[in-house]
């Protein structure tokens, strides 16, 4: 059995247990899921949208909120009734 090597051994390693800053600039392949405190909605950073959804497997669930840039201008949508509408910042 080999011993466990804890994560502040390891150089540059992102700690998920503690608090952490890490510095520099970091590049994502694929979308990048965040979890809000109290687990009720996603934070998903995906296509140049970044999306508040309940179920990251699929954005288009009525309710749902993006912000991204379309045709050279930041847009506020949300999905209601089979596609994403605009919505106004109150």
């Amino acid at each position: 059995m080999m011993d466990q090597i804890h994560a502040k051994q390891v150089i540059d390693v992102v700690d998920i247990s503690n608090d952490q800053q890490i510095n520099g600039k970091k590049s994502f392949n694929n979308k990048t899921d965040f979890l809000n405190q109290t687990g009720s909605f996603h934070v998903v950073i995906d296509q140049g949208f970044v999306y508040w959804v309940t179920d990251t497997n699929n954005y288009n669930q009525d309710g749902n909120v993006r912000i991204g840039m379309v045709d050279g201008t930041i847009k506020l949508q949300k999905y209601s009734s089979g596609s994403w509408n605009k919505q106004r910042l109150s």
